[in-house]
């Protein structure tokens, strides 16, 4: 939230509060955009859900840039309304990620689970608005990370590439374990949310290796 005291570096007349939460998000920003592009030919529905995974997590780590970076540039209301907006967008992510598998591998349920999922990222972003608080994001992060890992697993005899994507969510497991333990390597230029967010470089590089190999399977 909010900083209560601003203790960044200054650079010039520049004042960055967090210089590497700055620089790790721009950078998964740019690697977001760079995989959207060698993804952008994918069509298949599976793939079109990836997408948007990346797409959410992408536009969330633009208003990081920002909450991390530079909040003495806002005002406190100001400055939660980015804050929630953009975490926002992590549910929707979690969401897409979700439906990708499960269309394939429950198709009969699939409308049923889709409104249900929906209704779960509703609540989670009710939540993130009501508490002021993360939590609810990375509890509905860490039921995504699992429950994909699982689906992942039990379609690799179905989903060309399900393999490297249970390799994507189990890095991704060390990313949740990095925000929950909060060891600070630098407490400017890499802190415990930066390493978090070099397992997610590596998770969605995967994630487009993954969708790259589903893809040419079924052409």
């Amino acid at each position: 939230m909010y900083p209560t005291s601003f203790n960044g570096l200054t650079f010039g007349n520049l004042y960055v509060h967090e210089p590497g939460g700055a620089l790790t998000n721009l950078i998964l920003v740019l690697w977001g955009a760079l995989i959207l592009f060698r993804m952008a030919h994918f069509s298949k529905p599976f793939s079109q859900n990836w997408k948007l995974f990346v797409l959410f997590l992408s536009l969330a780590s633009l208003g990081g840039i920002f909450t991390h970076g530079f909040p003495n540039l806002f005002s406190p209301r100001f400055f939660f309304i980015l804050w929630g907006l953009k975490n926002m967008l992590i549910p929707l992510a979690c969401f897409y990620g979700s439906m990708g598998f499960i269309k394939i591998l429950m198709p009969e349920r699939y409308s049923t689970l889709r409104l249900l999922f929906a209704i779960k990222a509703l609540l989670i972003v009710v939540a993130l608005f009501s508490t002021y608080n993360f939590t609810p994001v990375a509890i509905d992060l860490a039921f995504t990370y699992i429950l994909i890992i699982i689906l992942a697993v039990r379609s690799e005899n179905i989903i060309a590439g399900a393999s490297l994507f249970r390799n994507a969510f189990l890095i991704a497991v060390f990313s949740g374990i990095a925000y929950i333990v909060k060891i600070d390597i630098d407490p400017h230029w890499f802190t415990h949310k930066d390493i978090v967010h070099v397992f997610v470089y590596i998770c969605l590089w995967l994630i487009y290796r993954g969708v790259e190999v589903y893809e040419k399977e079924k052409t």
